[in-house]
Parts: C-alpha cells; sequence; structure tokens
C-alpha cells in the first residue's frame, strides 16, 4: 500500500493557442535488484527492493545474491525470491556482478537500474557504472541516531543502538540527548548488555570505532547535530515527537517516539528500508518507485503559436550565436 502512494501519473495541459504540455511517466525496462548473501543473508532486502519495481511496472525484474563454494543460494533468499514472483534469479556476488549487470554479458543482460545494498565492494562498483546505468544510491555501513529526552527508557535505546552496532563492525550508532541522566544510564546499560549478545563482539567493536553519546544543551541543539550527521535510520525517543520534526530536516528514515523502533521499518511498517547513508541523506532519498521510472517531456506546439512567438524564439536563438536554432524557426513562419 505504501508504495502504490508513491506511484505519479503523466499529465497533460492546453495552454493558449492549442499548445499542449505535459510529462509523461514510463517505467524503466530492466532492474537488477542485488541482494547481500555474504557475511549475512538479508531476505527483507528481496522483498525491499522488489516491490517499488513491480509497482513502477517495470518489465524486467533480475535478482543477483552471492552463492556459497558449493553454489547454493540461501533458501532463505530464495523462498523471498518466489513469494515476490521474481524467476530470474543468478548465482552472482559483489562488484563484479555489479558490473556485468552495468554492461551486459554474453549470457548477462544489461540493465537500466542497479538497486540494492551491499558490501564496500558492491557500493563503489555501482559508483563506478553510474551513468551507464542508473542506480538507487551508494550505500555504506548501516547506521543510527537516537534523540531522546529526559523520559527516554535507557534500554529502549541500548537494543535500538544494538540493532545497527550488530550488522557490522563498520557500522554507526550514535546517541543524543539534552539529559545528562539519560545520556549515563544509556552508557551504562550498553556496558551490561553488551556481552548478552549473539554478536556481541561486532557489536562492542561498532560501537567502540564508530559510536557516541552525545549531550547537548537543549532539544533543538540535539536536532542540530542530528542534521549534521544526516542518518540512515533516526529515532525519536521523546514525549511529544511531532513537536521536533520540523527541526530535522536530513534523515532517511525518522521513527516517530519508542515504540516505533527501527525494527519495524526494516521489516513490517511499509516504507522501504533501502536508505541513503554516510551523510548523503542530505540529498538522496529512501528507495521508491520514483527510482524505477523516468520521466519525459510532452511538447506538442500549435501553427497558430509558432507564428505568434516564433520571431522571438529566433531571436533567442540569434543572441546565443546558433543560426541553425534560429533558422529552424524562420523557415516555419515563411510558409505560414
Amino acid at each position: 500500500a505504501f508504495h502504490r502512494n508513491e506511484a505519479e501519473r503523466s499529465f497533460f495541459y492546453e495552454q493558449k493557442g492549442g499548445v499542449i504540455l505535459g510529462q509523461r511517466v514510463t517505467p524503466m525496462e530492466k532492474a537488477l535488484l542485488y541482494v547481500p548473501g555474504g557475511k549475512a543473508a538479508y531476505p527483507s532486502s528481496v522483498l525491499m527492493n522488489v516491490a517499488p519495481a513491480q509497482v513502477a511496472g517495470v518489465d524486467e525484474i533480475y535478482m543477483t545474491t552471492p552463492c556459497d563454494a558449493e553454489g547454493k543460494v540461501n533458501p532463505h533468499i530464495l523462498a523471498a525470491a518466489k513469494v515476490a514472483g521474481i524467476t530470474s534469479v543468478y548465482r552472482l556476488g559483489g562488484a563484479q556482478a555489479v558490473a556485468a549487470f552495468a554492461y551486459g554479458t554474453a549470457t548477462i543482460p544489461k540493465v537500466d537500474i542497479v538497486t540494492g545494498p551491499g558490501n564496500k565492494y558492491v557500493a563503489l562498483a555501482k559508483k563506478q557504472v553510474f551513468g551507464h546505468v542508473s542506480i538507487d544510491s551508494i550505500a555504506g555501513p548501516s547506521e543510527v541516531v537516537v534523540i531522546a529526552d529526559e523520559k527516554a527508557d535507557p534500554e529502549f535505546i541500548v537494543m535500538d543502538m544494538f540493532a545497527q552496532a550488530e550488522h557490522d563492525p563498520d557500522a554507526s550508532a550514535v546517541f543524543i540527548t539534552p539529559s545528562s541522566a539519560v545520556a549515563k544510564a544509556v552508557q551504562e546499560a550498553a556496558a551490561r548488555l553488551a556481552s548478552t549478545m549473539l554478536r556481541g563482539e561486532v557489536i562492542t567493536k561498532a560501537l567502540t570505532d564508530n559510536g557516541g553519546i552525545v549531550v547537548t544543551n537543549s532539544m533543538q541543539e540535539a536536532c542540530k547535530v542530528s542534521d549534521m550527521i544526516a542518518p540512515e535510520h533516526l529515532e525519536l525517543h521523546v514525549e511529544n515527537p511531532w513537536e521536533i520534526l520540523p527541526d530535522l530536516r536530513h534523515a532517511g528514515a525518522i521513527f516517530m517516539g519508542p515504540w516505533s523502533c527501527e525494527t519495524v521499518g526494516d521489516y513490517f511498517a511499509g516504507p522501504n528500508h533501502t536508505l541513503p547513508t554516510n551523510g548523503t541523506a542530505r540529498f538522496f532519498s529512501p528507495l521508491s518507485v520514483r527510482d524505477f521510472v523516468k520521466h519525459t517531456s510532452i511538447i506538442a506546439w500549435s501553427k497558430d503559436e509558432l507564428g505568434r512567438a516564433g520571431e522571438k524564439i529566433a531571436r533567442f536563438a540569434d543572441h546565443e550565436g546558433l543560426q541553425a536554432h534560429a533558422e529552424a524557426v524562420r523557415v516555419r513562419l515563411k510558409k505560414l
């Protein structure tokens, strides 16, 4: 339902003189959905990539994912692909997979867009092929920023930070609050709970290398710090999250209130979990139907309107020194 609400429509309108202008929205023909399958397998990424492509109306959707040493693909990924109706699945991963689909080979089709998260090699490969194909964004390690007030539950905050840190030692989790008491409680809870996690070593390394607690003078300052980071995920553990929402401009997804944990967004809520990372939320957006369509301008000029405005148009071309542009108009004016 969420992605259906994102769908754009073509539009046309008529101006004076019988001129019709518009914009046509058409889906891309071929899309590659990259699904990680190395250190961890993410069947949810299958669903998150497929849904907007299907709603957009992409004709051919391919999926590629790494296989193990025996050539087998994670069965949960294959199950998700079957549920999503994907019939073209390739056992190929890494930068070479991105390159193969970007340029095409004798056995692999060239696509129009490459989407989906991956490791640093996949991210850099997408950056390299951009321009030959479209991409969603250049995804980096997972990250979360949590903003909380004095009434926030420290264990909620800690587990939400752990939820991102357990992805990868390069993941980032930052806690921002104007309450020094809550900051101390979160620090103590994190130290106590890390050893209870199955991926405790990964969590500890991620938080040690890329984590932090920032105590601010006010909630407004906390929002400014968050905007400087422009995080992939932003959680608002505050009593009235809607009040501070206008103060926040840069985040891939914002989770409102203590009951909107990021895990809900990963698996169940509806909005896409493929989000901009590494501060790119300042100018990139979550994966959506819009990534799988393109816009074409439609111009239907009339004979009468060319007669009225033609010389003005030609003079504009004259001033830019483009004679053929001007004469393309004047040759028509002579035959009116």
